[in-house]
């Protein structure tokens, strides 16, 4: 049953009219409807033939789940030109090839499949890469089948327009002529925020422009890069602050990351009037994405974090930590602790994953992972721990910080990040390293933190050799 989502009729007509918009189909035409579940968009296709007088084509659904398929068959049993096969779409072979292709393939996670199921898509799949997600490898799967000039529309989640696990999808596709590209809004599958996105190809095509239709209305073309780049900032309809530069954010950083990850904020976060003074030495100040407020520029908090590991970022002893290891030795604390998935071949007052203390206590910036608008918090003094709904950015040169803080501010950033960060519900954005790294620094700014950090490098130098030439008299 995993993936699969039912297609609204409005929306099933929408890509059927996609399908057949430049060439309408004959009677001995293939049309291919992987994941077909019970037969939304064959029932499309049907209505299509009836309303434009047109003689039912060869049409053929595949579909793994057995009661969906049997439905499928039941509902077209009368129609000698529909076929129904209940398979593996993504595993068994289907007999191509064909002369279009329509669908809503299954979104199923990286997340939701076993080890040796990752291990036989990437061994089958080049766009098996990452995290990737079944509608990902469906699409490969499907322009395999398709003959030169075949059409071929699909309705997935927007991410593989931008995210690194689809940048093969993206060279795959661009490869081909990719005419239109359909945002629809995120309220399309009620229950289930998926940002849909139709894309329509014309196999073994050229074509110099792709047709962009927004959530906002605006109808506009683009040309979509063949490299893999991420395609977001390009799908956007809005006139955007342009930031350009060959050097990258993470090109200044010693470190780019999330916050800890305890698997129990419960148990090891406090408000700092409630902390035992027992634990006190084991205790430092800690920062939620809900407690980063906009009223200020600096960090402000209340809470503390327990933390069992030393400034190497090793995990202590319940013996060595004194008090801390018996508060966490209690019983319901232990059992709550022991119950978590991340500790299963850890310790089980372990973390979920081991912080870095020695890069989390540096002066640095600070984000959310969800906002509506991305904001930069600075910590200079390094003592707050950011948890796991943070985001903290470590500059190379610790004199960076407040330079960097004011351009990640500044509206080009913002606009950057805004096209390029993954969406989340609601039109949240979600800020994560690996877009962070990727944000331009502009030429003048990076000239002047390069200028620096020579200079710095050049004094470091000098003070080195100033101090063997002294060891050397000595």
């Amino acid at each position: 049953m995993r993936g699969f989502v039912p297609t609204q009729s409005t929306t099933v007509d929408l890509m059927v009219e996609l399908l057949f918009r430049e060439k309408w189909p004959d009677e001995t035409d293939r049309i291919l409807d992987p994941g077909c579940g019970p037969g939304a968009f064959i029932d499309g296709i049907l209505r299509w033939c009836e309303a434009n007088n047109v003689k039912t084509p060869q049409i053929t659904g595949v579909e793994l789940d057995v009661e969906r398929a049997e439905k499928a068959r039941k509902k077209f049993a009368a129609i000698p030109q529909i076929e129904i096969i209940t398979s593996d779409f993504l595993l068994d072979k289907v007999k191509g090839p064909f002369e279009y292709v329509i669908g809503n393939p299954p979104y199923v996670s990286i997340l939701s499949l076993t080890e040796a199921e990752k291990r036989q898509f990437r061994n089958h799949y080049k766009c098996a890469v990452g995290r990737f997600d079944l509608y990902m490898l469906f699409i490969e799967r499907a322009i395999s089948l398709c003959k030169k000039d075949s059409t071929l529309v699909f309705i997935t989640p927007e991410k593989f327009t931008y995210v690194q696990a689809g940048s093969e999808v993206r060279k795959l596709l661009a490869s081909h002529a990719i005419t239109d590209i359909i945002l629809l809004q995120e309220n399309e599958f009620p229950g289930r925020t998926t940002y849909p996105t139709i894309s329509r190809v014309r196999i073994s095509a050229t074509t110099d422009n792709t047709v962009i239709r927004s959530r906002d209305g605006a109808r506009f073309t683009t040309v979509l890069p063949n490299t893999g780049e991420s395609w977001r900032h390009l799908l956007s309809s809005r006139k955007l602050s342009e930031v350009t530069g060959t050097l990258r954010l993470v090109d200044f950083c010693h470190r780019i990351s999330c916050g800890i990850a305890t698997g129990a904020d419960a148990v090891f976060v406090k408000e700092l009037n409630e902390l035992p003074e027992n634990l006190a030495q084991h205790a430092w100040p800690t920062i939620s994405g809900r407690q980063l407020q906009p009223t200020t520029s600096t960090v402000k908090t209340s809470s503390v974090i327990l933390i069992p590991y030393t400034i190497e970022s090793r995990l202590q002893s319940l013996e060595d930590i004194g008090e801390l290891g018996t508060y966490l030795s209690r019983s319901d604390i232990k059992s709550r602790l022991a119950m978590r998935s991340c500790t299963q071949r850890k310790p089980w007052h372990a973390f979920h994953d081991a912080p870095q203390m020695s890069d989390l206590l540096r002066p640095k910036i600070l984000c959310k992972d969800i906002c509506d608008d991305p904001v930069f918090w600075i910590d200079q003094e390094g003592l707050v721990v950011p948890r796991h709904s943070v985001y903290y950015i470590v500059p190379s040169n610790p004199r960076h910080l407040y330079l960097l803080a004011e351009f990640l501010n500044s509206d080009p950033a913002k606009s950057w990040l805004s096209s390029n960060a993954q969406r989340a519900a609601n039109g949240f954005l979600r800020i994560q390293s690996s877009v962070l790294k990727r944000l331009p620094i502009p030429e003048h700014l990076a000239h002047n933190l390069l200028e620096d950090q020579i200079t710095n490098l050049s004094l470091r130098r000098v003070q080195k050799s100033m101090r063997a030439e002294v060891l050397k008299v000595a």
